[in-house]
């Protein structure tokens, strides 16, 4: 169900949206000028009727119908109608029972102001009424049959013969067998009237431009089968045969033993939702809420509270919070609102300066109050928080800020004796790298001054060890 929530001015009907007029039977179009303050649309789920026919919006139609057929006055008085400016008229069916409506189906008719169908699985329904909830308005236009049309007309074809009633009241006061489809007087009379409806391959009156003849034929079959085969009715008194609840729900009624009152149900094998359909409702989505840590809060300076909502340990964003701020002395509500949302399933209270300069030093309460839209049950967080005087904290944020400088002055003297460390430790480095320079001189000086040595020594060597010249021979004139 989708809704379209309360406008203004109100919506515009479409002109093509029906009602049903009980004096012509016929549904008829709503007219131009007709408004209304919410729009439901329907979105249906269609699965096969236990006795295997496929539902349809005929059977909607068809229940939309009956709601002004078996409209009577006498109980709940006349209801005006919004499509012509008179009240409604009696029904055909109430006519023969005065109580065949109930409370639901006339605030629904005081309500209605239109139906539309979208195509072949949506209907619009157009209401006089709104709620804060959206399942409460989907409740009053809640359009949705239990059991097919041809159920319905073999119901009323008893009633309108003055045979049978909807209400026990009718029945006792006017003789009649009081309506019932699983056991009972009213079972062979329902037996006899589907032979006859059958037989005339009957559509329900102001339907039979919807509903066609083979449909009918299919339909009539499968209720006889249904209820003379498929299903067994044991200890009813006068009656062979089986019930006639035909419906369409995750189980079918099987047998009826009237003795012993005990009923057999079926797995319904052609339900159209899956066994984990409705698991997610086996737990309520209540939401969380939580605040968060709350600061100190001096008068004159703004303040923000963190404020959380979770589902199942998930943010969660589809709860409407709200938060109260009390003196829990006095308890004056001092601020309340809506706090502002931060990102998904975060928010935010805020309180500015002159909201704060209000509040005197002293201990006060903060309420967070969260109501999830899926589960519309409150929760409540509450914490406490301190007002300081602005001296005090004035006070307090200068020792914060000493003992800052300080811890920075700590650090910049233990950096400073680090680097002295280093300097003198790279002075130390440096007086003895000097020193291994001046050891390495003096070293390559003696060792030059040895080669020099050594040089001239091997020369003075090399003159002492010259070699002598050979004597010259005698000249030949010379005696010897």
């Amino acid at each position: 169900m989708r809704r379209k929530g309360y406008a203004f001015p109100p919506l515009s009907v479409p002109t093509d949206a029906v009602w049903y007029n009980v004096s012509a039977n016929a549904f008829q179009p709503v007219g131009s000028g007709i408004t209304a303050v919410s729009k439901i649309t329907w979105d249906y789920t269609f699965g096969p009727w236990h006795d295997g026919q496929a539902m349809s919006m005929n059977d909607v139609w068809y229940e939309l119908m009956n709601v002004f057929r078996r409209f009577s006055s006498v109980t709940w008085g006349t209801l005006a109608n919004p499509f012509n400016g008179t009240t409604y008229s009696i029904g055909d069916i109430g006519r023969h029972d005065r109580r065949a409506d109930s409370a639901a189906a006339v605030t629904f008719l005081s309500l209605f102001k239109g139906a539309r169908q979208v195509d072949a699985t949506h209907m619009e329904i157009y209401l006089d009424f709104w709620h804060v909830d959206n399942g409460e308005i989907a409740a009053i236009g809640d359009i949705f049959p239990t059991t097919p049309w041809e159920i319905g007309e073999l119901m009323a074809k008893g009633v309108l013969a003055d045979v049978t009633a909807y209400h026990a009241t009718t029945a006792q006061t006017q003789l009649k067998q009081l309506l019932d489809l699983i056991r009972g007087a009213s079972l062979p009379i329902l037996a006899s009237d589907l032979q006859s409806l059958k037989t005339a391959n009957e559509v329900p009156t102001g339907m039979t431009a919807q509903i066609t003849a083979a449909e009918a034929t299919a339909r009539w079959a499968a209720l006889e089968t249904f209820s003379t085969t498929t299903t067994t009715v044991t200890g009813q008194s006068g009656y062979t045969g089986g019930h006639f609840y035909d419906s369409n729900g995750p189980y079918w009624l099987k047998t009826v033993d009237v003795t012993s009152k005990q009923d057999t149900m079926d797995r319904f094998v052609n339900y159209p939702f899956a066994d984990d359909k409705w698991d997610s409702a086996l737990v309520p989505k209540v939401p969380a809420v939580q605040l968060g840590a709350i600061p100190e809060v001096v008068p004159g300076l703004p303040v923000t509270i963190p404020l959380s909502a979770t589902l199942f340990g998930a943010p969660y964003d589809n709860v409407d919070l709200s938060y109260l701020i009390t003196n829990p002395a006095t308890g004056a509500v001092l601020f309340q609102g809506s706090p502002a949302r931060l990102a998904t399933g975060s928010y935010q209270i805020a309180l500015n300066a002159d909201e704060t300069a209000a509040i005197l030093p002293g201990t006060y309460n903060v309420q967070a109050i969260g109501v999830g839209r899926e589960a519309a049950i409150p929760v409540v967080d509450t914490k406490s928080f301190l007002a300081i005087p602005t001296l005090a904290y004035f006070e307090l944020q200068l020792g914060l800020t000493k003992a800052d400088l300080q811890t920075q002055i700590n650090q910049a003297n233990a950096a400073a004796a680090s680097a002295n460390a280093a300097a003198l430790a790279a002075a130390d480095q440096a007086r003895s790298l000097s020193n291994l320079l001046t050891i390495a001189v003096a070293v390559a000086i003696v060792a030059i001054a040895i080669s020099v040595v050594s040089v001239v020594m091997a020369m003075r060597r090399g003159a002492g060890m010259r070699p002598k010249m050979p004597e010259e021979p005698p000249k030949e004139s010379e005696e010897i």
